[in-house]
């Protein structure tokens, strides 16, 4: 579930928003898929009044990492420039993992195909059982998670996850992807796997599955504990290219 954070001055402290109310404080944050998100109005207020006003917040989905040695370090003044930059002065407006530290201190690592496939397994990296009682699917039903995404000329991607029963707190999955032609539905390429799959610590699902042909994939689906009947939602699959690479699908029993 994505949230914004934004430093708070005098708390000293980041400041969490979802659907635009603060939920709490923390001091320090890890998010996936981070995304810089700056109010040129307000910045504009600021340079004209010299007031205080957030004008500049990151999204992103929480989780649990710690800083790899290649993070770099992220700055932002409403003086300086619209953007946030690196030391070297180069924007910055997105970071496959984003970290918040106690100082205020803001720390980015940029997005490799390894990266992202490594961000998923850490934001899988821990089931969570309380989520599940929550949120449907639970782990004794049964779902399938669809979706698909554009491909260069004018095919399309399609990914499915098919999940049943496996235990206490995994499904069994089977995932297809592939490439179709959306106007005729002729499938051009196909690859097929298994593997499980678990709750995140964050609300949403995903696992890992291998193909026959040696690669293996991730996927990661996210929930709003807020909306838990929204069965439109967003997710992201790696490792094997004939997967969308993210996209909102449509999550159903499978029937």
């Amino acid at each position: 579930m994505r949230l914004d954070a934004y430093r708070h001055i005098c708390r000293g402290a980041w400041s969490l928003r979802r659907s635009g109310r603060v939920v709490g404080h923390v001091d320090t944050l890890v998010l996936v898929d981070a995304r810089v998100v700056v109010r040129v109005a307000a910045r504009r207020r600021i340079l004209w009044a010299a007031c205080r006003e957030v004008c500049a917040h990151v999204q992103g989905i929480p989780t649990d990492a710690a800083r790899p040695p290649n993070a770099r370090r992220v700055r932002f003044s409403p003086y300086a420039g619209p953007s946030c930059h690196f030391e070297d002065g180069t924007p910055v407006s997105a970071a496959a993992l984003g970290f918040l530290d106690a100082d205020g201190a803001c720390w980015a690592v940029m997005e490799t195909r390894r990266m992202r496939t490594l961000i998923l397994a850490v934001a899988l990296a821990i089931p969570s059982v309380s989520v599940a009682d929550e949120l449907w699917p639970t782990y004794d039903s049964g779902w399938r998670w669809a979706v698909t995404e554009a491909a260069p000329g004018g095919l399309q991607r399609f990914g499915y996850v098919d999940a049943t029963p496996a235990g206490r707190s995994t499904w069994k999955v089977r995932v297809e992807c592939g490439l179709q032609d959306p106007r005729s539905g002729r499938i051009v390429r196909r690859v097929v796997g298994t593997g499980e799959a678990t709750r995140a610590r964050m609300p949403g699902f995903g696992g890992r599955w291998d193909v026959a042909d040696g690669r293996c994939g991730n996927f990661i689906v996210s929930q709003d504990a807020a909306a838990p009947e929204e069965l439109r939602l967003y997710g992201e699959m790696t490792g094997v290219d004939e997967c969308p690479r993210r996209g909102v699908g449509d999550l159903s029993s499978g029937d």
